[in-house]
């Protein structure tokens, strides 16, 4: 298994299994990088402040192929549609949503949404998730509590946007979408909750939110990440602050169809991803705060076990394997 790992500051960049190490590019000095995604083909894309950068893997190593200045800055997720091979960048602080074509080696900006005026203070968008045909990008804008819809063509042209008003302070955050159960999944982070979303009809219904914390958890803790196992029959969310994945079983007789099973610590401090391997056989927690990684066993029941593995990272922020 190799896996790519991106942090957000100091040499912070790379793999310890095995090791991947980069030359030169975001990851060095006090540059961030808040995201990676691996794209196939053997390229990989990070991002982080007001730069996107495109990676080869090549004998072992990674080498920057290409950078893109973004049109804002604040570049905390990205998503990928390899149909038309359209990348998506989201910015927190300005700038709004970025589409990228990648092709031949080179980062070429399709389009760019520049979001909304006015709203509370904080957060913009925070995630994205293309539809599998790559026709529809899904957005999530924390501050004002919308889910964004953006119409695409093939080469990446936004054609229109819309979005569904979510409830007032939920903080919608990360996206997951399984169109394959007909559900878009995202966490609401000022809540502490877990949203749930029908796709019959073409447009995200919600069908009600589901609590990540049991009642009586009185700390403060946002949540990080969504992860799935491949079968979609366990979702994930991590929670920052109180250092535990929370476990939900989908197909479940209730309005969300989702079960809350389990609550399983990551043996970390702030894990701000937790991601599964391919198989799902193993979870990944990205631990921000005690610079670590912890790697846990997954049981049949889809609960995180204690860590088999410690690593050690400066401020890790996302990972991403290599298949």
């Amino acid at each position: 298994m190799r896996m790519l790992i991106s942090g957000l500051g100091g040499r912070s960049f790379g793999s310890p299994m095995p090791s991947l190490q980069l030359e030169n590019g975001p990851g060095y000095g006090e540059r961030p990088v808040k995201f990676v995604r691996f794209l196939g083909d053997g390229l990989a894309a990070a991002g982080g402040s007001d730069c996107l950068t495109l990676f080869g893997l090549r004998d072992g190593g990674l080498s920057p192929l290409a950078a893109l200045t973004l049109p804002g800055d604040g570049a905390c997720s990205g998503a990928w549609s390899p149909e038309n091979r359209l990348f998506a960048v989201c910015m927190e602080r300005e700038g709004g949503v970025a589409v990228i074509r990648v092709e031949d080696g080179a980062l070429r900006l399709a389009s760019h949404f520049p979001g909304p005026a006015g709203g509370r203070e904080g957060p913009r968008f925070r995630s994205a998730a293309f539809s599998s045909d790559g026709r529809v990008l899904y957005a999530a804008h924390t501050a004002l509590d919308r889910l964004y819809l953006f119409t695409l063509s093939p080469d990446g042209t936004i054609r229109s946007s819309r979005y569904v008003q979510l409830p007032d302070g939920d903080g919608i955050r990360e996206l997951l979408l399984r169109e394959d159960r007909g559900r878009l999944y995202a966490s609401a982070e000022q809540v502490n909750a877990v949203m749930s979303f029908s796709l019959e009809g073409g447009e995200p219904a919600l069908l009600g939110k589901i609590p990540s914390l049991t009642p009586d958890y009185a700390m403060p803790s946002h949540q990080g990440s969504l992860c799935m196992d491949r079968a979609g029959k366990f979702l994930y969310v991590s929670n920052r602050g109180a250092n535990t994945v929370t476990v939900f079983k989908t197909g479940a007789d209730s309005p969300t169809g989702l079960e809350r099973v389990a609550e399983a610590p990551v043996c970390g401090d702030y894990p701000r991803r937790a991601v599964l391997t391919p198989d799902g056989k193993k979870m990944v927690s990205l631990n921000q705060r005690s610079n670590s990684v912890t790697v846990l066993p997954v049981g049949e029941d889809g609960v995180p076990g204690l860590p088999e593995k410690v690593l050690p990272f400066m401020r890790p922020s996302d990972a991403a394997f290599v298949e």
